[in-house]
């Protein structure tokens, strides 16, 4: 049975003990949050979007409508198009949003609203680390056993270039997972990235440290430029 089908037959439960007035907005939020489905699976962001805030308007504690109208919202942002208060205001609701579903959903959705929200957060959207920290931590904090959240706390690291406290993630990984082997190739890969970023750092160094190179001048007169000039033309 789909998750749709199961608030449902929850929401006719709940109508039949309750108020009509109760059992019409839920039957009226599933509606609108099916009809939101089918604009999702199209990929039409924006008429999802209107549907899932039909579906909460109608029951604001529709967790499931939390996500994906928060995944709605970011997938009409555009990284290319900062800047416009439009499209800028996509990404701040899609972040309220999934700090709603976060807090409400009790879901494999909780977990996703999660690493959505450190994503929008990421280099190439938001591009705050800052915010991405405690999201990420309480993450380690729900699954203090999954490699996979360590991870995600290396790469933020690592994009901060914070390298050494990547390093400790990636160690605490191994640690909970000695023997898994995408913990090893995670760790070799980040360390590769660490060492090229230190070489390119300090040849960035030595560059700007270097004496600047005296600039040859030319001792020729106008004249003989002109001769060699008309030499070439011959």
């Amino acid at each position: 049975m789909s998750v749709t089908a199961v608030v449902l037959v929850a929401g006719a439960g709940l109508g039949s003990a309750a108020c009509g007035k109760y059992s019409y907005a839920s039957l009226k939020a599933t509606k609108a949050f099916k009809d939101g489905n089918v604009k999702y699976a199209a990929q039409d962001w924006k008429e999802a979007a209107a549907k899932y805030e039909e579906t909460l308007a109608n029951d604001p504690n529709y967790a499931a409508a939390h996500f994906y109208l928060a995944n709605s919202y970011d997938n009409l942002y555009k990284p290319a198009r900062k800047g416009e208060a439009e499209n800028d205001a996509y990404m701040q609701k899609a972040i309220a949003e999934y700090k709603k579903a976060a807090e409400i959903d009790p879901s494999g959705n909780k977990k996703l609203a999660l690493q959505f929200l450190v994503a929008a957060y990421g280099t190439d959207k938001l591009n705050d680390p800052a915010q991405a920290e405690p999201v990420v931590k309480r993450m380690i904090e729900m699954e203090p056993n999954e490699p996979t959240n360590y991870f995600g706390l290396s790469k933020m690291y690592e994009d901060a270039g914070r390298y050494e406290e990547a390093e400790q993630a990636l160690l605490k990984a191994k640690e909970i997972k000695p023997n898994d082997p995408v913990v090893y190739t995670t760790s070799l890969a980040t360390t590769t990235v660490r060492v090229i970023s230190t070489k390119r750092s300090r040849t960035s160094r030595r560059r700007r440290n270097s004496t600047p190179r005296t600039r040859r001048v030319s001792t020729s007169s106008p004249r003989s430029s002109k001769r060699r000039c008309a030499r070439i033309s011959a």
